[in-house]
């Protein structure tokens, strides 16, 4: 016959209630949680950490990159922190869609890419062919969805950055009067994920 613990009621040592009648509390704090004997099978996903960028009006210039990229060319969208929980798990980055264009036919595609310190993890680059399009501008629209190696427990930024090998504009268009007017504010959202391998 299978047997079942029913709880009424679980208690920290500081006598803080952590759950009641079968549903967690909200004032469980897991920040100070030793989790380094704690075994998760593969795919667990073990800490999630959002960010967002948000822009209103025409677009921001950025200057041309040119051939070479690297952790400081184009615009930087983030900048965010994060800390592997575990050396030798996996971390995926998404980002929302990240619209990256020119103006005059200076450069040839757009890219976004993703670093922490100088390592690069992430990137694409492209546009649709050019002539497509009136005057044979460029345009591209990207978005993240990579995994690379955890680089250990540290805490470190990952960078997202974006720009053309030409000068271009990056999120909305350059022009002021084309923008909507209700609501005025594009938003690119950042999900930063660990997994245990």
């Amino acid at each position: 016959m299978p047997s079942a613990l029913r709880i009424k009621e679980l208690r920290d040592l500081n006598d803080n209630v952590m759950m009641s009648d079968g549903a967690l509390t909200n004032n469980v704090d897991m920040s100070n949680v030793d989790m380094s004997n704690v075994s998760f099978p593969a795919g667990h996903v073990v800490q999630v950490v959002t960010d967002s960028k948000s822009h209103s009006g025409a677009g921001i210039s950025v200057s041309g990159s040119g051939s070479s990229i690297g952790n400081a060319s184009g615009y930087q969208i983030f900048q965010t922190g994060f800390t592997p929980k575990y050396s030798n798990s996996k971390i995926i980055i998404q980002t929302s869609n990240i619209h990256i264009e020119e103006q005059s036919n200076i450069g040839d595609w757009g890219w976004v890419g993703a670093w922490y310190d100088n390592t690069l993890v992430a990137f694409v680059y492209g546009s649709p062919s050019h002539d497509h399009f009136s005057g044979a501008l460029n345009f591209t629209i990207h978005a993240l969805n990579h995994s690379f190696s955890s680089w250990g427990t540290t805490n470190k930024n990952i960078n997202i950055r974006g720009g053309m090998n030409g000068a271009g504009y990056i999120f909305h268009q350059n022009a002021a009067n084309y923008v909507p007017s209700s609501p005025s504010t594009q938003t690119v959202g950042l999900t930063i994920m660990e997994v245990i391998q």
